[in-house]
């Protein structure tokens, strides 16, 4: 057997698997380079103020009780340092139901920006990686 040598049918193969990746590996590669948006991080002391409210969920005044009992911080539960306290694990269990919920409800999404909108441009499979791969003789 020549060195290097790929049998015809293992070629092809191998040439399929390629063609079918190839428009994943483009998306990743562009959607690597999409900024993200900024994004304010909690404030622990409006979150403290909600746990008192008298229709906060059972979860998030469990939460507080932990908070008062000196057991936790605001500050360490967002920050998710105290995942393992059970108060803390059922509140964000809950809140990802909610979430869940909420999305499920389809809840109105304000219009996205122009840009946003706009089509999406043609896929140009070679543009993101090198035209040497593998399956090409000569690489």
């Amino acid at each position: 057997m020549r060195d290097g040598y790929i049998p015809p049918d293992l070629e092809a193969l191998l040439r399929r698997a390629d063609d079918a990746f190839t428009p994943f590996r483009t998306r990743l590669a562009r959607a690597r380079e999409l900024p993200l948006p900024a994004v304010e991080p909690p404030d622990p002391e409006r979150l403290r103020a909600a746990a008192r409210q008298p229709d906060a969920p059972d979860e998030l005044k469990a939460v507080d009780r932990a908070v008062c009992a000196g057991r936790a911080t605001w500050r360490d539960v967002l920050s998710g340092r105290l995942d393992h306290l059970p108060e803390v694990a059922a509140f964000y269990r809950a809140a990802g139901e909610r979430l869940v919920e909420a999305r499920d409800e389809e809840v109105p999404v304000a219009a996205a920006p122009e840009e946003a909108r706009r089509p999406a441009p043609p896929v140009d499979d070679w543009d993101d990686e090198p035209p040497q791969t593998f399956l090409r003789r000569g690489w």
